[in-house]
């Protein structure tokens, strides 16, 4: 539908909607108020500036953040699902497949004392398949190796966050946090197409190796881990303009180049891994798409909802892999 044509239609709906039902008498006023705080309700002047959010400011950004994260009642969790493709990136060869990824994360929103913003709870498990039957994988041929080898899927417990009006060091960036590093406003990339909104953000990584490599000769890439994550989101304008709403639904685009999973045995060989996947956020757990669902519900029940409470010092993957894993004999010659 035109767009132009579809806010006309919603702005009837919305503020001529209201003085109609002002006139049919208090019950449909009432109604029509109700309305306002659903999704999908126009917003009129809805900009990057208002008029509900204004997300040029660092106040702004951290109430976004929040709505798109979690759910501001502070109660309930909020559902994020990812599913997409893992390649390998190797000097000199063409990119190609070698499986699948998809999961889910459970999110829930709770107070920040002593200065504006939130706690963001969180836990999220990915399971690797094949590309083709779309079965989770418990082994997987290596062909890199020409190896069989046990697959661990991922499940990161807990991966909490603190959403404030600076910018804070990731989790996993140990060193960067214990550094008094100098405060900058918390401002994302916004962007506004026709009635979209558009977020962008990124991170670099490069911290040391959980897995030591002369303990996990087979397992880890080197004493380093340089890892970048790029995540793009969109969304209603008009649902974020909206300040009645404390969720907002999004739909968006996640990368990660990272080096090669431990537990594919490839050890500092030249090459990385890189995730491409689409990634949706919603407010309901029957909005998750139901092949997730069943992944979640037979393997992960743990993580169909969030953390009871916030633990400082979230681990790494690498980390989570050296407390449930011992390392793999060398390869025979």
């Amino acid at each position: 539908m035109d767009v132009t044509r579809r806010h006309a239609l919603a702005t009837l709906s919305g503020a001529t909607a209201a003085t109609l039902a002002t006139a049919a008498g208090p019950a449909a006023l009432a109604a029509t108020t109700a309305a306002s705080g659903r999704p999908g309700t126009r917003i009129p002047g809805a900009s990057l500036r208002g008029p509900s959010i204004d997300l040029m400011t660092p106040q702004g950004n951290v109430r976004a953040t929040a709505r798109l994260q979690g759910n501001l009642d502070m109660k309930s969790d909020r559902y994020t699902w990812y599913d997409g493709i893992v390649s390998a990136v190797i000097p000199g060869r063409q990119v190609f497949n070698l499986f699948g990824f998809r999961g889910m994360a459970s999110s829930r929103l709770v107070p920040l004392e002593g200065e504006p913003g939130y706690r963001l709870l969180n836990r999220e498990f990915g399971a690797y398949y094949d590309l083709a039957t779309r079965e989770v994988l418990d082994t997987w041929r290596n062909p890199l190796l020409d190896e069989t080898v046990k697959v661990v899927h991922l499940t990161n417990d807990p991966v909490n966050h603190v959403i404030r009006e600076w910018v804070s060091p990731p989790p996993v960036d140990r060193a960067a946090a214990a550094m008094k590093l100098e405060k900058k406003p918390l401002q994302y990339n916004w962007r506004v197409q026709d009635d979209r909104l558009l977020m962008s953000r990124f991170v670099h990584l490069f911290y040391p190796n959980a897995l030591d490599p002369k303990v996990w000769v087979r397992e880890s890439s080197g004493p380093m881990v340089q890892a970048s994550e790029y995540t793009s989101w969109t969304c209603s304008l008009d649902d974020m303009q909206n300040e009645s709403l404390q969720t907002v639904d999004a739909v968006g685009n996640w990368t990660r180049v990272t080096p090669w999973l431990p537990w594919m045995l490839m050890g500092p060989a030249p090459g990385h891994c890189l995730y491409e996947c689409f990634i949706t956020k919603v407010t309901r757990y029957e909005q998750v798409p139901e092949d997730i669902r069943t992944v979640a519900e037979k393997r992960f029940p743990l993580f169909l909802k969030s953390p009871e409470k916030f633990v400082e010092g979230s681990g790494s993957s690498l980390e989570n892999y050296a407390k449930m894993n011992k390392p793999v004999p060398p390869r025979a010659p």
